[in-house]
């Protein structure tokens, strides 16, 4: 997966098999499933889970950022049965990039969520409640913020989460 934004360019080559990490990468290990999944990453900064600042509510990890001007780009899993905060932002798009597993991502446009699965994509645009939610696997993921309204994509200035959830819990599921 290359995200090049004409300014910067990142990428990530997820695998199952503890292979040898390309020239130039940076290798982590997620857990995943009943094993690891394998990311060499280039153009990220691996991120301090201590010092994280996570959406209320939710369960996703960040293990990886990267920051050019208005445009950032996370790194995320979503543990099995992982329920994120319902949300919006006032002037950010949020475009999700499922790397392995799956995930729903609901929003007002699909009120019964969208299944993505390794290799898809979706869009919440600004001022779109949007949800995440994992069943039984969990997800890797890349999200990558727009920033239109200034120079802080990852920030939380315009977190907005006065939006009743598409899921609060996942026992209805």
């Amino acid at each position: 997966m290359v995200i090049d934004t004409g300014s910067f360019r990142v990428e990530v080559v997820c695998s199952f098999q503890n292979t040898v990490s390309s020239n130039g990468f940076r290798r982590i290990e997620i857990p995943f499933s009943d094993g690891f999944c394998f990311l060499d990453l280039h153009g990220f900064q691996r991120v301090d889970q201590e010092g994280w600042p996570r959406s209320p509510g939710s369960a996703a990890l960040y293990y990886a950022q990267s920051v050019e001007g208005s445009i950032g780009v996370l790194l995320q899993y979503l543990p099995p049965y992982c329920v994120t905060s319902c949300h919006s932002h006032s002037k950010k798009e949020e475009r999700f990039f499922i790397l392995a597993g799956r995930a729903r991502l609901y929003t007002e446009e699909f009120p019964s969520g969208v299944l993505l699965q390794t290799g898809d994509s979706s869009i919440a645009y600004p001022k779109a409640p949007h949800q995440l939610v994992t069943l039984d696997s969990p997800a890797i993921g890349l999200l990558k913020i727009q920033d239109f309204g200034g120079k802080n994509p990852l920030g939380m200035e315009d977190y907005n989460r006065n939006h009743v959830p598409f899921v609060s819990s996942l026992a209805s599921r």
